[in-house]
């Protein structure tokens, strides 16, 4: 029996996706990286904005699709093949940052998907819990630990 996922058949899937994997993609060649980033300026997305340099960007983000490439992350299909099959076109951005310090750049570029929740499930949810909420668990704890036995939270 084929594994379904809504209303995608998880084989007759992978079969298109193979299909249309000898596709090139965006970023295959130097003239399209070029091309595609005539025009760009690159801000700091982590660290407050400061400008970055467009030929250190540009190579931090081909490391990033050859990592894509390499784990096989994600295939290109054509958006009327995504529609057919029912399936839901997940938009991405570029997130791009310098960690370095004192004068030695360290650029990293990560592509990020947005949009994956798909339904209202609570129990997906993972919020950072307040600040005072630990506080008050570790006093919790520190408390325990004084008798025959340390309880554990």
């Amino acid at each position: 029996d084929n594994p379904k996922r809504g209303n995608l058949d998880v084989r007759e899937a992978m079969h298109h996706i193979a299909e249309y994997s000898h596709m090139p993609g965006p970023h295959d060649d130097e003239e399209k990286w070029a091309d595609l980033y005539k025009d760009s300026v690159f801000y700091d997305d982590v660290n407050g904005g400061k400008l970055l340099d467009k030929s250190l960007v540009i190579q931090a983000r081909k490391l990033e699709m050859q990592f894509f490439k390499k784990m096989g992350v994600c295939k290109k299909v054509p958006r009327a093949e995504i529609k057919r099959m029912k399936g839901k076109l997940v938009s991405t951005r570029w997130v791009d940052t310098d960690k370095g310090h004192r004068g030695k750049p360290n650029y990293r570029s990560r592509l990020v998907g947005r949009e994956m929740k798909r339904d209202k499930r609570m129990d997906l949810f993972s919020a950072t819990p307040p600040l005072e909420t630990l506080k008050m668990l570790v006093a919790e704890c520190a408390k325990c630990q004084s008798g025959r036995e340390p309880k554990r939270i």
